[in-house]
């Protein structure tokens, strides 16, 4: 699957400058984004504002409204910056003559984009899943009479008591982009509950299952390399081979003497293990474009630093390496000072480097699968207990 970021996401900043939104979009590390409106901004202004920050448009968001009146110059803009997908919401529908009228007129633009070599897709709200005050499901009549495709918005079908992973499956052929943000649900019973938005993994919309059924649509970067790292082949086996090999059954190629997976795309997923130096050999003169490190303090050093020489390619897709770890270990002082300290040698870019912090209290989900093992981490001795309980890294020298 690839990520991109749509920018009502940011639309405050991007009604005041478009470009800035853009450089938003970039520092976090998006290579596409899906505008919704350009402010105003030239074709020429945003064709350069995108070569600037190195981004590609693959999509937007287009109102009936804005073809209707500028059609000429929606497809010049579309044109310049070499996007052909063109995608609307609508709420008009709530009466059979309404939703007729807006069918004829989604029909002649869908035509008309064609001829332009453009598409025209459909992004849904909650109505669109409901019954209009003549019992018509506007989703459903699109689904009939038009060849749209789709960009699912996983939240708001979710809200509309629909489980997004049912919507997904079957719009598979006709699925192009997913729509992937969390919140609280609207009570539909309840109109002064107008449901929240939040990050992802905050709320209470089904992300996890919706990021793996992704995964299992599209897959990620095709061609791309990436390597997850356990210090020994035993934790490897347990904790990443055999989780990956169901999640991926029939879905990628497992070959054991690389342990690695092989998706139809060109995708390669290997799985390693680093417990000396003869180990850590394998990996010299690789490339990979993504590495995460499992339990990265249980490693020393060099290992971080000689792997790091390995997160390169001559594609464009963002190089990014992940490390999860506890406080404690060998490879206690090296993570403290990079990530808690952020005490930096030459050489090392402090914009390289982010922390996000996680405590057991973060995951409800395993607090209410396995309540003991909270009892566990709070009958360990005093100075673990406040390592691995509380996040404290201030307990071990490394």
């Amino acid at each position: 699957m690839r990520y991109g970021l749509q920018l009502f996401s940011v639309r405050d900043v991007a009604e005041q400058s478009f470009e800035e939104a853009l450089r938003v979009a970039s520092e976090l590390g998006f290579v596409s984004v899906e505008p919704a409106g350009f402010f105003g901004s030239s074709p020429e202004q945003v064709v350069s504002w995108l070569q600037k920050y190195n981004l590609e448009v693959w999509s937007t968001h287009t109102g009936l409204r804005e073809m209707t009146e500028n059609f000429e110059g929606v497809i010049a803009m579309h044109k310049a910056i070499g996007c052909n997908k063109l995608i609307f919401s609508t709420s008009k529908f709530k009466t059979a003559a309404q939703l007729e009228q807006t069918m004829e007129t989604i029909l002649h633009f869908e035509e008309k984009l064609k001829k332009e070599g453009m598409e025209l897709l459909f992004h849904n709200h909650i109505p669109e899943f409901l019954p209009n005050e003549d019992g018509q499901i506007f989703f459903e009549e699109l689904w009939k009479r038009t060849d749209l495709c789709f960009e699912l918005d996983t939240f708001w079908a979710y809200n509309a008591g629909l489980d997004p992973l049912d919507v997904m499956e079957r719009c598979r052929e006709r699925l192009r982009f997913i729509h992937l943000k969390d919140g609280f649900p609207k009570d539909l019973s309840n109109p002064t509950n107008t449901g929240r938005g939040m990050a992802l993994g905050e709320g209470e919309a089904p992300v996890a299952a919706v990021r793996k059924k992704a995964m299992l649509l599209a897959l990620a970067y095709p061609g791309a390399r990436i390597l997850i790292l356990r210090r020994t082949l035993s934790e490897l086996r347990e904790n990443h081979v055999r989780p990956l090999a169901a999640d991926l059954k029939d879905i990628a190629v497992y070959r054991e003497s690389e342990k690695s997976f092989t998706f139809s795309n060109s995708s390669l997923i290997l799985c390693g293990y680093c417990d000396c130096e003869r180990d850590l050999q394998r990996y010299q003169g690789q490339e990979y474009d993504f590495i995460f490190i499992d339990e990265a303090t249980q490693m020393e050093e060099y290992v971080f630093i000689r792997l790091k020489a390995c997160l390169r390619g001559a594609n464009r897709y963002p190089k990014r390496m992940y490390l999860t770890c506890n406080p404690g270990g060998v490879g206690h002082g090296w993570v403290k000072r990079l990530f808690i300290e952020r005490s930096y040698r030459q050489g090392e870019d402090p914009k390289d480097y982010l922390f996000i912090s996680a405590r057991v209290y973060d995951n409800e989900a395993l607090l209410q699968s396995d309540p003991e093992y909270l009892c566990n981490l709070e009958s360990l001795p005093q100075d673990l207990r406040r390592a691995w309980l509380d996040g404290n890294w201030d307990l071990f020298e490394g």
